[in-house]
């Protein structure tokens, strides 16, 4: 089956990182040829964006990327010294962050993973490794504050990021993660700070309400497992 594939480099070791991308989806080809076949749609975001159009991403790059059925992303931005530059003020911003707005990129698939043979190269510890490690992370990619308001004083001393979330963005990333554990070991984690934030907070009311949907997954911590016993009750 053909697959359109939006390649976007970007700057820095992106074109580098792309190249050896392909290669493995080419190899890809070669193993299962059946079932494998890439048409690849080349787009210009961050300062290659910029150097283009003069946009970090683009209509055109939107438009790539709206006709693909996968976008394949480098890297984006540039030295540190110039980002009061119009190439490459904002262009992280502009270019990942408008990219998941742009599709509704909302959810983050982050897996964790020691192989056999790997072991020994791993940074943790033999007592952990040596049971397995096999994890995956889901982070929720359209709120928070990435998405919030930003503000700094005109004095350069002060600086104020807003954190905001609504149950609608909290819902996706939570049942994709419920249905997700099972098929897995059919275990959650919740990982928050509920203890002070706000947001934390809402994060487990959610989680709490969707946990009874899925009775066989254990969720921790158990305050998640308690508010959804007790909304089961009401």
């Amino acid at each position: 089956m053909l697959r359109k594939v939006a390649l976007l480099a970007g700057d820095g070791i992106g074109p580098e990182v792309m190249v050896e991308a392909v290669k493995v989806l080419t190899q890809v080809e070669r193993l299962f040829p059946s079932v494998a076949k890439f048409h690849y749609t080349e787009g210009f975001v961050g300062g290659a964006g910029y150097d283009k159009t003069g946009q970090h991403f683009g209509p055109e790059a939107k438009r790539v990327c709206a006709e693909a059925d996968a976008v394949l992303f480098g890297s984006v931005g540039g030295p540190v010294s110039e980002q009061h530059l119009p190439k490459w003020k904002d262009a992280e911003k502009n270019a990942v962050l408008g990219l998941r707005q742009a599709f509704g990129f909302g959810v983050n698939i982050r897996p964790a993973k020691i192989y056999k043979g790997m072991q020994s190269i791993s940074p943790l510890k033999d007592s952990v490794t040596q049971n397995g490690v096999d994890m995956v992370f889901i982070r929720e990619l359209l709120g928070g504050v990435y998405f919030g308001e930003h503000w700094t004083s005109k004095d350069q001393k002060s600086a104020r990021d807003v954190m905001n979330y609504d149950e609608t963005q909290i819902e996706r990333p939570v049942r994709f993660a419920f249905e997700l554990a099972m098929k897995r070991r059919k275990k959650v984690t919740i990982v928050d700070k509920a203890n002070v934030l706000d947001c934390s907070r809402l994060w487990r009311r959610v989680a709490g309400r969707i946990a009874p949907e899925y009775p066989e997954v254990k969720v921790s911590p158990s305050s998640v497992k308690l508010r959804a016993e007790i909304l089961c009750k009401n």
